[in-house]
């Protein structure tokens, strides 16, 4: 399930797509919140909260814009399974977002959950090494618990197809 998340901080809100990967918790791109923040967001008319943590290495590593977010009661819906390899070069992935209708990454915001496809052309250089220097299940075991697979990637917002994405 992808859902639409709004966040606000100094009087300024935004809105960026997450996945979700377990019956608490989300994913989402760590430049969509501020580390620590709350962001709320609707599942067939119920509205979610649910508390932030950027990826360790976020910002420093650039590839790993990653958050995630804990809600405190569960939410009735599959969660997303999350791949543990990312996509191969030239290989066709599915994106999936609320945001960047226009090439310079700016648009979007406007309620539309837009569906795409488009060739992996470049891969992150330092991501393995990057999230080989941290422990994801530490990170994990801070309060963030997955039920199916573990986050490992952001290829902006591209996954295999058949699987979530986020931005």
């Amino acid at each position: 399930e992808v859902v639409r998340i709004r966040s606000c901080s100094g009087g300024r809100c935004s809105s960026c797509t997450a996945t979700i990967v377990g019956k608490r918790t989300i994913l989402s791109a760590g430049h969509c919140m501020a580390n620590g923040s709350e962001i709320q967001f609707m599942i067939d008319q119920r509205e979610y909260k649910a508390k932030c943590q950027h990826h360790p290495l976020y910002p420093d590593g650039e590839d790993i814009d990653m958050a995630l977010c804990t809600t405190a009661q569960d939410m009735d819906v599959k969660a997303a399974h999350v791949s543990k390899s990312g996509p191969s070069l030239k290989e066709t992935v599915t994106l999936i977002g609320y945001g960047c209708t226009k090439e310079d990454g700016a648009g979007g915001n406007d309620g539309i959950l837009r569906v795409g496809e488009a060739p992996v052309i470049q891969l992150p250089k330092d991501t393995v090494r990057q999230l080989s220097a941290f422990s994801f299940k530490k990170w994990l075991r801070t309060g963030h618990r997955f039920d199916h697979g573990s986050a490992r990637r952001k290829y902006s917002s591209a996954t295999k197809p058949g699987r979530a994405a986020f931005h």
